[in-house]
């Protein structure tokens, strides 16, 4: 992801929109709808807590002032320069209006052939959908709770979230086994029998 993020332009207007978006995505599990919903009043920057409206209605959700909050206000003091008065969302197009979410499908699309990832991933492409799924499960992978996770993001039904549990505690499972065992931890190792073994290697 952090490949993907990185690929949007921050020093052109709506690379630095794209980025921003994709950054408070990635931070709140946000869909790309209530993405394009969000006016600057939905964001409590006294308590670092965005209102996002969606299908599923209204809610509170907490973003990271360090990160998020700095990209959000500053993507705000360049969008006041191309927005139209009449616009009241956070993020607009290059015509001065509304994001739609089909405005973002297209910026993905073009970053994921920018960055190379759209013949490196095939099929497993990164869709606004995908961000969504990315938050959700690394939200676990963390430790974060189900029940908070249900309260960020929305869902009505714990079923779809237990799909997220899965994923995260596979995840979880290989990195920790991945730490024990990772061959990098042993090109120093000291160990005459294990100097042996790694010799036999290099000459293979």
């Amino acid at each position: 992801m952090d490949i993907f993020r990185n690929g949007f332009d921050k020093e052109v207007v709506w690379g630095l929109r794209d980025w921003t978006a994709l950054t408070l995505m990635i931070d709140t599990g946000a869909r790309v709808g209530e993405v394009c919903n969000l006016e600057p009043e939905d964001f409590y920057w006294d308590v670092n807590l965005v209102n996002l409206d969606g299908k599923t209605g209204k809610r509170l959700v907490p973003f990271d002032s360090a990160i998020t909050g700095r990209a959000v206000q500053h993507w705000l003091n360049v969008r006041a320069k191309y927005a139209h008065e009449d616009c009241k969302k956070v993020f607009i197009t290059r015509y001065g209006g509304n994001c739609v979410p089909n405005t973002f499908a297209q910026s993905f699309a073009d970053n994921l052939k920018k960055t190379g990832l759209e013949k490196a991933l095939g099929e497993n492409t990164i869709s606004r959908h995908t961000v969504r799924h990315f938050f959700c499960t690394m939200y676990l992978v963390n430790g974060g709770t189900l029940h908070n996770l249900q309260r960020i993001t929305g869902h009505k039904n714990l079923d779809t979230l237990m799909i997220y549990v899965n994923l995260a505690n596979q995840m979880t499972t290989v990195r920790a086994e991945h730490e024990k065992v990772s061959p990098v931890k042993f090109m120093n190792e000291k160990a005459d029998g294990k100097k042996i073994v790694m010799r036999k290697l290099i000459r293979l």
